[in-house]
């Protein structure tokens, strides 16, 4: 699965639970945690404050730890990601 496809079923998932869709600020801060960065380093690349990552990478893992019914934090989001890839791949119909 490419980033565009994990993305897009990111994104699913934080639509259904919350009716809004992923921010450009939470899509980097995901790309950015999958490939190992440091929340300063996204932060540079995305030109705002580490402060706003981390305040905003909170709320993101708020979402989904309630979409995917385990806590989610940037140190098991890989391992969760995998172990959830049939729901991933297969979103259920709602």
């Amino acid at each position: 699965m490419d980033w565009q496809e994990i993305l897009h079923r990111i994104d699913h998932i934080v639509n259904q639970q919350t009716g809004k869709h992923l921010s450009d600020l939470q899509a980097a801060i995901l790309k950015g945690v999958l490939k190992g960065q440091r929340y300063a380093s996204i932060a540079q690349d995305y030109g705002c404050t580490t402060g706003h990552i981390k305040d905003t990478s909170y709320k993101l893992w708020k979402i989904l730890s309630l979409a995917l019914g385990e806590p989610i934090h940037k140190t098991n989001i890989r391992a969760t990601l995998e172990r959830q890839a049939l729901n991933l791949t297969n979103p259920s119909p709602k």
